[in-house]
Formats: C-alpha cells, sequence, structure tokens
C-alpha cells in the first residue's frame, strides 16, 4: 500500500469536510436557529485551526430590544464619596480615572478595594457584570460591564487594574440608558455562525487563541457621540463580543 498517497487523500477528505460543514452552517442554512449539534461541531473545526471555544457558554438570542443610550453625568457626590475612601480621581475625556494605593495584600483585599469603589459610585449588584480577568506582567485586569435588564452594554464599563496588589487602577464609563418598547427587526446571527469569523482573526493558524467570553453585547459605533459636552441619545447595535483568555477583544456583528 502507498502509505504516503493515502495520507494525502485523507487529508484531501477532512479539508472537503471542512469546507462542506462551513458551507451548512455559515452559508446554506440562513435561518436564525441555533442548535447544540452544530456548535459542537463549530468547537472541533476551530480547534483544528487551534482557536479553543470550548470554554464559551452556549447562549440562543432570538430577539433583541431597541435601547436609547447617552453617557452618564457625574455627580460631584460620587466624586467625593471616592476621595473619602482614599482615592485620587481625574477626568480623561470624560472616562473617570481612580487610583488608589494598599499594602501588599490578598485577593480578598483587592475584591474589598474594587468593591469601595463599586459602592462609592453607586453601582446596583445587578446592574454590573464580571465578564473577565487575567495577569499580565506582574498586572491583573478585571473588565466589568454595565448591565441593564439583563442586557450588556459595552460601553458601560469599569476596567480594573491591579498593579503588584500594591495599587489599583480603575477606568469608569457609565450610561444613562433607556429600554423603548421596540424590538429589533433584524435577525440575531446564530452564535455557531458567528464564532466561525474568528477563523478570520487568527489567520496564522500556528498561534493558540483560546476564547473565554462570547455573548451579545450593545456597542456604539460613533464613540463621539459618548461626549458627556453632547450628551446625545443613541441607538446601540447588538455585536457579538469575543474575549480571549489574554485580554484581546473582537467584534462580529450580531445582525445578519
Amino acid at each position: 500500500m502507498d502509505w504516503k498517497k493515502t495520507k494525502n487523500i485523507l487529508i484531501f477528505a477532512l479539508i472537503i469536510m471542512n469546507v462542506l460543514l462551513i458551507y451548512n452552517i455559515y452559508i446554506k442554512d440562513n435561518s436564525s436557529s441555533s442548535s447544540l449539534d452544530d456548535f459542537d461541531s463549530v468547537k472541533e473545526l476551530l480547534l483544528e485551526r487551534n482557536i479553543d471555544i470550548t470554554d464559551v457558554d452556549y447562549k440562543v438570542y432570538t430577539e433583541m430590544p431597541r435601547f436609547r443610550v447617552f453617557k452618564f453625568k457625574y455627580n460631584l457626590l460620587q466624586l467625593s464619596d471616592l476621595q473619602k475612601e482614599g482615592f485620587s480621581v481625574t477626568d480623561n475625556e470624560d472616562v473617570l480615572r481612580i487610583q488608589g494605593e494598599y499594602e501588599e495584600g490578598s485577593e480578598q483585599d483587592i475584591d474589598m478595594m474594587v468593591g469601595k469603589i463599586i459602592a462609592a459610585l453607586g453601582i446596583e449588584a445587578d446592574h454590573i457584570q464580571m465578564m473577565h480577568s487575567y495577569k499580565s506582567q506582574g498586572v491583573e485586569y478585571r473588565i466589568y460591564n454595565q448591565k441593564v435588564s439583563g442586557y450588556l452594554f459595552d460601553d458601560g464599563y469599569l476596567k480594573v487594574e491591579n498593579v503588584e496588589n500594591k495599587s489599583i487602577v480603575a477606568d469608569y464609563q457609565w450610561l444613562e440608558v433607556e429600554q423603548l418598547d421596540e424590538y429589533l427587526n433584524d435577525e440575531i446571527y446564530p452564535i455557531e455562525k458567528s464564532i466561525l469569523s474568528l477563523i478570520n482573526f487568527n489567520a496564522d493558524s500556528k498561534r493558540n487563541l483560546k476564547i473565554v467570553n462570547y455573548e451579545i453585547v450593545y456597542h456604539v459605533d460613533e464613540q463621539d457621540q459618548l461626549l458627556i459636552d453632547n450628551l446625545t441619545s443613541i441607538e446601540p447595535i447588538p455585536y457579538w463580543r469575543a474575549i480571549s483568555e489574554s485580554g484581546e477583544v473582537y467584534y462580529l456583528n450580531g445582525l445578519r
């Protein structure tokens, strides 16, 4: 038996199977329904491209409400409460930067510092969600997002840097959110179809890309509209947002 020829045939067959899979899931089936079988097939396909989505929860979105948002205007009481807790506060292009130092401590101490910031800013527990935490070069990063009516807003965030367990630097931007009595007319792009687009972000298949969070967020394309001086309301658009283990963020259109 010619093993070299047999190996080439098997490789070719695998390539054809991948092409057919992409065609059936990503192109041919243009319905908005999702299936667990399709998602499991996509996991295997992406693993062959060194893209690991095994930690991604399978979520189905059937409809998305419309929202209007504008930049939240901070009040002096919030800033005063932060300063009373020992933090310095500066305004950098309408984003609050909150900084504080502390003796080197445990993770519980860091949680307490973050809790003080959240409490001083007046954020209710069900209006904020931690999306991801990771470490890089001695710094721990935590990403929180604003949550309204169960939906996440990419432009409402608290991003915390814990520097060597000695100081905290947090950037804070919040939104005023109004939910409209309407729903978006476009179909939601199903997760098992949209997530295949990650292949485009990992052109070098030798690089390992591990995705730890993948879900719909509302995002404002025109960031100039979020300046406090404007206070102009704008409708954010749903995007599938991928966050990698190392903190990279990718956006893919959430609507057809």
